[in-house]
């Protein structure tokens, strides 16, 4: 599957009727870094903040300081379950 493909998908999964709940982390340093034009990353931000908005959506930003953690090795996914304990947030 192309990755084209993969992020339709997901937004599907999060658009849809009965829509999934998504917590999204963000490094703040890559809401900060400029890619492409200044028109191009505000767009991208007030896209950000769109989505934020849903009630099924959470934006999570973690810091600059918090310095190295396991998200920076790659994509994660974390799963919760009804019959156990939440995950600890720090």
């Amino acid at each position: 599957m192309f990755p084209g493909a993969i992020r339709l998908g997901r937004r599907d999964t999060i658009a849809r009727k009965v829509p999934a709940h998504l917590t999204a982390y963000v490094g703040e340093v890559d809401l900060r870094q400029i890619v492409g034009s200044s028109e191009v990353m505000a767009d991208q931000l007030r896209e950000l903040l769109k989505l934020a908005k849903q009630r099924n959506i959470e934006l999570r930003v973690i810091p600059i300081r918090t310095g190295w953690h396991a998200g920076l090795e790659g994509p994660f996914s974390l799963f919760e379950f009804d019959d156990r304990d939440p995950p600890r947030r720090t």
